[in-house]
């Protein structure tokens, strides 16, 4: 194991954290303070939970989270949390009573499960984050902001252009400092929804 994944990972342990991920979310909220006290957030590709429980921790007691996963939270206490375990691309899913409020924030780690095929591993990267915009047209409030991960690629110039150009007031590219370096994961951070 290289050095960079023995720390992170051991952090996470020592700090009561599920997973090392919540590292990359830290240092994206350090650099621009968007998750604040009293919001109602919305994390997609939520599982582990480290995501959930770093925002527990900044959203405090007034806050509130939804999280969705196709699979089980492993998050400690966290009582401001609703999880949704199922697909987000399901339109069952949309109709939920818990998403019809609108939200303050709207963070993304979903990923694909990888197939080694750097191409269609980008591809989809970029259908699942075009999947979390149409999930802020409808429920992220105006002048809100989201944080999204995407995969490097070919494409994903043309989705910044056509895709969060027209629905974000700036965007910035993220590579936290606890990706692998061998990674070719970075975050979308998404200022400012603009009203369509």
């Amino acid at each position: 194991m290289k050095k960079v994944q023995d720390y992170y990972f051991h952090q996470a342990k020592k700090q009561n954290y599920s997973a090392r991920s919540v590292f990359k979310l830290k240092e994206i909220n350090d650099k621009y303070h968007l998750i604040k006290k009293g919001m109602r957030v919305l994390d997609l590709g939520a599982s582990p939970g480290s995501w959930v429980e770093y925002t527990s921790e900044q959203i405090s007691s007034q806050g509130s989270i939804v999280a969705i996963d196709l699979k089980p939270l492993e998050t400690k206490n966290t009582p401001q949390l609703h999880f949704i375990q199922g697909n987000i691309t399901d339109p069952e899913l949309s109709n939920h009573p818990i998403l019809q409020e609108k939200m303050d924030i709207i963070l993304s780690d979903m990923a694909p499960n990888t197939s080694g095929n750097k191409g269609l591993d980008h591809q989809i990267s970029i259908e699942l984050c075009s999947e979390v915009l149409k999930y802020s047209d409808r429920i992220l409030k105006d002048n809100q902001n989201l944080i999204m991960k995407a995969f490097q690629g070919e494409d994903l110039q043309e989705f910044l252009n056509e895709e969060v150009k027209p629905r974000f007031q700036k965007y910035k590219i993220f590579k936290p400092k606890s990706s692998r370096k061998e990674s070719v994961e970075l975050f979308i951070i998404c200022f400012n929804k603009l009203s369509l």
